[in-house]
């Protein structure tokens, strides 16, 4: 945790600011005055400007003094501390003090803090109500909006980097490689998620645990995480069935090339049947050439013309194995598209 000089606006003052490293994840929490109240009230989205301008001006002033980076900041994150005079705290987001639009959507169920604060989570806002009379340690809720931000931006990184993969794929470039792995990557990095969510779920304390829940809830963790998870599934089968399209392909060429080959030996073989014919072989400074009937004929018979036959003879071979089966499924096709079931 590392203290950072805030910065000032003119309706806002923002105290000395609190730099966490949570499982190497930068969180920036700061207590804000709101010199104006009725600034707050009437103008609840140029309030959200502010601070969210005031964060980014300090944290680039920082990083910029440490010789790092500057970050990007991902979310602004915003709890109202409210001092309520109602007996039941649980009905204080009833208040008339709250401004207009602060929750941004209706707030979750109410998170108790012991008996003197009771925390109400919403989509980019939430609210804090404590007793007047009563001094609350704020630490235990920041903690908790802290590791909720951070299971946030954990998933929602997984999200980023799997949309980036299936424009990859829609893009048709041959990636094939980093695809495999960057989607196996990408399991792991959920299943490490899930085990975080699961020890926050059974291993933190209640009011932690109820607050975290409360903020993921109000964000729409778990259909975030469903949605990943198929894409997840169907990128796989993705990547698999068009590695298994590729390797079909490899194999089809190989298996012509290596048939085109073959076939192209009965040149060769004419080839070689005319030299061996019109060979001589010495036998008392006497040439002799092979006896048979084969011989016989290939020499008698035009060898340009043997060649050539032999030629047009693999080529029609090569092009019947390459049409004859393209054509038999085009047939089969049209066969099939006549069927009617009764």
């Amino acid at each position: 945790m590392v203290d950072i000089v805030a910065g000032i606006s003119d309706q806002v003052r923002a105290n000395q600011m609190l730099l966490y490293d949570h499982v190497g994840m930068h969180m920036l929490v700061s207590l804000i005055e709101i010199k104006d109240h009725a600034f707050l009230r009437t103008n609840v989205q140029r309030f959200e400007e502010v601070t969210t301008q005031i964060f980014e001006e300090t944290l680039c002033r920082h990083y910029k003094e440490e010789g790092m980076r500057e970050p990007s900041i991902r979310w602004v994150n915003r709890t109202l501390l409210l001092t309520s005079a109602v007996e039941d705290l649980a009905c204080s987001n009833n208040d008339s003090t709250i401004p207009e639009h602060w929750f941004q959507q209706e707030p979750r169920r109410p998170v108790a803090f012991g008996t003197d604060a009771v925390f109400w989570a919403s989509w980019g806002n939430n609210m804090l109500a404590h007793r007047a009379t009563a001094r609350f340690d704020l630490s235990s809720v920041i903690d908790s909006i802290i590791h909720a931000q951070f299971l946030w931006c954990y998933v929602t990184d997984i999200e980023r980097i799997s949309l980036g993969y299936l424009e990859l794929l829609s893009s048709g470039k041959n990636v094939k490689n980093r695809l495999v792995h960057g989607v196996i990557d990408l399991h792991f990095e959920l299943a490490m998620e899930s085990v975080m969510r699961e020890r926050t779920r059974t291993e933190a304390q209640p009011h932690f645990r109820a607050a975290v829940e409360s903020i993921l809830e109000a964000w729409g963790y778990e259909n975030v995480h469903e949605d990943i998870d198929r894409r997840l599934q169907r990128l796989e089968h993705i990547v698999r069935g068009r590695s298994e399209l590729m390797q079909r392909t490899q194999s089809k060429t190989m298996e012509l090339t290596l048939f085109v080959l073959g076939v192209l030996t009965l040149v060769s073989l004419v080839i070689s049947l005319v030299q061996t014919a019109f060979a001589e072989v010495s036998s008392d400074d006497s040439g002799i050439r092979p006896s048979g009937l084969i011989f016989e004929w290939m020499r008698d018979a035009d060898a340009t013309l043997m060649v050539t036959w032999s030629l047009v003879i693999s080529v029609l071979i090569i092009l019947t194995v390459r049409v004859w089966p393209k054509a038999v499924d085009q047939r089969d096709r049209k066969q099939g598209y006549g069927i009617h079931l009764q």
